[in-house]
């Protein structure tokens, strides 16, 4: 895909952590939107591989909803390589191995690129169909994004939570 990059939005992300842990989650506002910020880069914004491997780590580190933070930023991974034209050559039985090992190694954009192939995306109005993006990941990655789910412990998320916002996304 050419062109500038196309990225989720905090309202995307929401949206995902509501469809991934089954109900309204708190979150902590500031980490966040740093979260999501993630995807972009100083200066010129346009490596996808760079950025996406800023997006998987950056989340894992923020960690801004009580529950359902690795799932959401794995989903998140995927619906961002997609908007973009790309993919991961992955399946939902070495998918939870290989961010895992993400998580705990070295440089995420490597292990990005190595596992990286081309996708064909089809564009609503010139924007990428997001919902749509993540939906198809959640039905491709049903055990992964259990397991992540499965394994993550709460998280406290302190005086900077609201769940008023979440009700008025619904």
């Amino acid at each position: 895909m050419t062109g500038p990059l196309q990225t989720l939005t905090v309202q995307d992300f929401m949206w995902l952590s509501q469809q991934l842990t089954k109900g309204q989650q708190r979150w902590n506002f500031l980490r966040l939107e740093e979260a999501v910020n993630y995807q972009y880069a100083y200066g010129d914004s346009t490596d996808v591989v760079r950025q996406a491997g800023r997006l998987v780590k950056g989340w894992r580190s923020q960690r801004p909803f009580q529950q359902g933070n690795d799932a959401c930023g794995f989903a998140g991974l995927i619906a961002f390589l997609r908007a973009n034209g790309h993919d991961l050559d992955l399946t939902d039985e070495t998918a939870l191995a290989w961010v895992r090992g993400v998580w705990q190694g070295g440089d995420a954009a490597e292990a990005i690129q190595a596992k990286l192939k081309e996708a064909h995306l089809h564009l609503e109005h010139g924007v990428p169909p997001f919902k749509a993006i993540l939906t198809s990941v959640m039905e491709e990655f049903p055990q992964t994004l259990a397991a992540l789910l499965a394994d993550e412990e709460p998280v406290p998320i302190g005086n900077f939570s609201s769940s008023r916002l979440t009700a008025e996304l619904s």
